[in-house]
């Protein structure tokens, strides 16, 4: 903890949006082609999703992104990411449980068909079927990952070069 890998993230964040990280914080370059679309997930929910339901939080996530809504669409994310359509549509996301929050940040990662993911320590919070779960969805995923974590099993599992930040 606090060897700069979220502070790494932010810069990659930061620079695919035109931005250079301030050389006092960062010391190098990172160069982020124009057109890479990035998926971010991150360890805690947008407080402004809280206050919606489940559904309207999809539509919202869609219209971030400048995707194409209506209630189809949302249903079929819906159905994709384990929630029942019908009954779960209308659940506030405050009361989601761990898993279920988890599996709305993924619709909101993916919605967009990004070319590259980046995960901030995704496992924290999460149980067991919540972590194969997101496994499943990114070893089936065929971007860039770029993810954080302290869980050597899920690193394992996602494989990949690791990058050794800190002591």
């Amino acid at each position: 903890n606090g060897a700069g890998k979220t502070t790494l993230v932010a810069a990659v964040l930061a620079a695919s949006e035109g931005v250079k990280p301030p050389s006092s914080i960062f010391k190098g370059i990172i160069t982020v082609e124009e057109t890479l679309t990035i998926g971010l997930y991150d360890q805690e929910i947008d407080p402004r999703y809280l206050s919606m339901t489940l559904g309207a939080a999809v539509e919202q996530a869609l219209r971030d992104i400048n995707a194409p809504v209506n209630t189809q669409r949302v249903k079929q994310l819906l159905g994709n990411y384990l929630f029942d359509p019908i009954s779960d549509i209308e659940q506030p996301v405050s009361r989601l449980s761990g898993g279920q929050k988890a599996r709305f940040q993924l619709i909101r990662m993916l919605a967009g068909e990004p070319m590259m993911l980046i995960l901030d320590e995704p496992t924290n919070h999460l149980d067991l079927p919540s972590i194969e779960e997101l496994e499943a969805a990114l070893l089936g995923y065929k971007g860039a990952i770029l993810y954080i974590s302290h869980d050597s099993y899920f690193a394992g599992k996602l494989g990949g070069q690791t990058v050794s930040i800190g002591s």
